[in-house]
């Protein structure tokens, strides 16, 4: 009785901390990785090492996209690892005791190792099937010398084949990532939409836990709901992301973010630049989030042909068919349509990424587009140089919208005529 409430205490607080506190790792962990129900890809899985840990894992990690669906499947996952363990030493002859504790701290380590965001599910499957296999192994116990020596060696070949007895989930040992899950659940609220909800987020985080990259959501954020002016400053560090340029030495948060600021802007080929990086520097190179970024930037610009080739991949998933099926290039929905307006057709070539360039083409090709004016009149004012901003208020602003009526920009105006 007291081990099954110890059970019931643990598993309940692991699940209450993973919901609660840290629940934006799972979306990553699915977003950075995609699952296609195919045939040719599945068979892909039996030529790596732990085959049958990388397919499970995989498959179940695209679940994580739905919302309670991770903490829940994870806690499953390290309960049922820490009922076989249990019920395999109990059989072999170890004591209850000794062997409820062994289980619980195994299972304790593998709860403490997914703190890190990267750490795969298929870590957490890999010691569970070599847990299974050693409970199954442990129903021959009490048969003759030669039949638990011959099952042993068959399970330890069918342990290391298909799970590679549990050594690949082996983790690191750290503390949360507290201020890595406040960005990751600023990326999250800023792709789901809820605009309120972020600014509420980042407006409480401490002062000096505030990175450049969730700074840059936040002014995004705002931007989209044309309230870019009237909050700058309400966020420090101020970062519009405008100066931001991508290298060797970019982290992938930053070129997740550049995919983000360059659609928001409305230059579909700097956005599916960033997109494109992310993908080579994701894991085994799949991000299903950035594939499916590669499909809507194409859809805006109008090239069906390279658009549904990212569709028919999304097609074969789980979780994205019905968004793949629903926005093809003859039918996409009104909010990436209404994104062809602020597209540059211009097909002048780039030295590199400098934004101001970006906008200036922007704004060339659509002189309404209001989120790239004021990204760059914002930009020439957090570089301090005045006469820029009076050169681009009077030739980008002036011209497209008349005077400003904004209390922002008019204090910048005192003294231009």
């Amino acid at each position: 009785m007291i081990r099954r409430i110890i059970f019931s205490v643990w598993a309940v607080a692991t699940w209450c901390f993973y919901q609660f506190a840290y629940e934006n790792t799972f979306f990553y962990k699915e977003q950075n990785q995609i699952f296609l129900m195919s045939w040719d890809y599945v068979v892909g899985y039996f030529d790596k090492p732990a085959w049958a840990a990388n397919l499970v894992g995989d498959f179940v990690t695209q679940f994580y996209y739905y919302i309670f669906a991770g903490a829940a499947i994870f806690v499953v996952l390290l309960a049922t690892t820490l009922i076989f363990i249990y019920l395999a030493l109990t059989r072999i002859g170890v004591s209850r005791t000794i062997s409820f504790v062994t289980a619980i701290v195994i299972a304790s380590f593998w709860a403490i190792f997914n703190f890190d965001p990267d750490y795969r599910t298929a870590g957490v499957i890999s010691v569970l099937g070599t847990a299974m296999l050693f409970y199954f192994w442990s129903l021959f116990i009490r048969s003759k010398r030669f039949v638990k020596v011959i099952t042993a060696l068959i399970f330890i070949v069918l342990g290391w084949w298909m799970f590679r007895l549990g050594t690949i989930g082996i983790g690191k040992i750290s503390t949360p990532y507290f201020q890595l899950e406040d960005y990751l659940e600023v990326d999250n609220l800023y792709y789901f939409g809820h605009d309120d909800e972020l600014a509420a987020k980042v407006e409480n985080i401490d002062k000096k836990d505030i990175t450049g990259v969730i700074s840059c959501y936040y002014y995004m954020s705002c931007s989209r709901q044309d309230k870019l002016t009237q909050s700058i400053g309400r966020v420090s560090p101020v970062n519009l992301g405008t100066l931001y340029h991508i290298g060797p030495k970019s982290t992938l948060q930053e070129m997740r973010l550049m995919s983000e600021f360059y659609f928001l802007l409305g230059d579909m080929t700097m956005s599916e630049r960033a997109a494109m990086l992310v993908l080579v520097s994701s894991p085994n190179n799949r991000n299903v989030r950035m594939i499916k970024r590669l499909a809507e930037v194409n859809l805006v610009a109008g090239d069906a042909e390279a658009a549904m080739k990212y569709l028919r991949i999304l097609e074969q998933t789980i979780v994205y068919r019905k968004w793949a099926l629903a926005n093809r290039p003859e039918h996409f929905n009104q909010s990436l349509m209404s994104k062809r307006k602020f597209i540059n057709r211009d097909d002048r070539l780039r030295a590199d990424d400098n934004c101001r360039e970006v906008l200036i083409g922007l704004l060339d090709a659509n002189p309404k587009n209001r989120i790239a004016v004021n990204y760059l009149l914002c930009t020439d004012i957090q570089v301090r140089d005045r006469q820029l901003f009076f050169d681009d208020y009077r030739k980008y602003y002036h011209q497209a919208f008349g005077a400003a009526t904004d209390e922002f920009y008019k204090q910048y105006l005192v003294g231009y005529e």
